[in-house]
This record gives structure tokens, sequence and C-alpha cells, in this order.
């Protein structure tokens, strides 16, 4: 299993948009990977307008077969399709993955 955790706040758009791009990718050839999102990346999930054209895009994660993704912090209005779990259970779960991508 992949791990692909993303940590840059949207306003990054260089390395927000690579993350994006390459969970595209792995959900469009089936390739098995969890997103996380960790610290200001968490904003590309909420209803706040600076992620917004993140949240547009990660929206159709579902339709590629990628149900839930993982943040660790609470946020408003999460995207559907999100769960929060403290920052001890997601290192736990990185751990347990064959290879992690960090963006």
């Amino acid at each position: 299993m992949i791990a692909l955790v993303l940590s840059a706040a949207p306003s990054d758009h260089a390395r927000t948009r690579a993350g994006i791009d390459l969970a595209m990718t792995l959900a469009t050839f089936e390739t098995p990977f969890a997103l996380y999102f960790q610290g200001p990346a968490c904003a590309c999930l909420s209803s706040d307008k600076t992620g917004q054209w993140a949240r547009k895009r990660l929206a159709a994660l579902p339709l590629y077969g990628l149900q839930t993704w993982y943040a660790d912090q609470m946020m408003d209005q999460p995207l559907e399709g999100t769960e929060v779990i403290t920052p001890e259970t997601m290192q736990a779960q990185l751990r347990q993955c064959d290879q992690v991508i960090r963006l």
C-alpha cells in the first residue's frame, strides 16, 4: 500500500496541485493507496475559500474508487469522505504502508 501525505497549505499551489494530481493518477490506474492530510493541508478539505479549488478536485476521487481520506485536524464542514484521526493514529497507519510519499 502507498501512503500519499499532503502537508502543504492550499495557497502553496505547486505542492498542493502536485499532490492532488498524483492522487488522481493513482486512483485512475487503480493503484492501492491511502491519502493523508496533515496540518495546513487540511484546509483543502474544509469549506474555507482558501482551499476551494482543491476541494473541487478532491471531490472527484470517489468516482475513481477512493471513498475515504484522513486528516489530522478537525475542520468546519469537511469534504464528504474525510475521516479525522489523531496524529498518533496517522503515524501508526503510515508505518504500516510499503511506501510513503510526502508532498
